[in-house]
C-alpha cells in the first residue's frame, strides 16, 4: 500500500490507517517512525510560536528525539 502526503501527516487522526498499518511488524515500525516525526514536529512547530531561536538551537535533539523514540 503506497502512502499518501496526506495519510503521512494525519494519519494518526485516522483509525482506519492505523488498523491497517498495525497488521504487521514492518508496517507497525513505519507507522511510529512516521508518527515520531509527526508528533515531534507538531512540537517544534508550537515551540517555534513561542520562541524561534530556542526550537532552531535545539532543533538536532528533537531529531535525534525522534530517532530514539522508533526503537523505543
Amino acid at each position: 500500500m503506497r502512502l499518501s502526503i496526506f495519510q503521512i501527516l494525519y494519519w494518526p487522526l485516522d483509525f482506519s490507517f492505523v488498523e491497517c498499518q498495525f497488521k504487521s511488524f514492518a508496517h507497525l515500525f513505519i507507522g511510529q517512525f512516521f508518527f515520531s516525526f509527526w508528533f515531534v514536529g507538531i512540537l517544534c512547530i508550537s515551540w517555534m510560536l513561542v520562541d524561534g531561536y530556542t526550537c532552531y538551537k535545539y532543533l538536532p535533539f528533537f531529531g535525534f528525539f525522534s530517532f530514539y523514540s522508533v526503537f523505543w
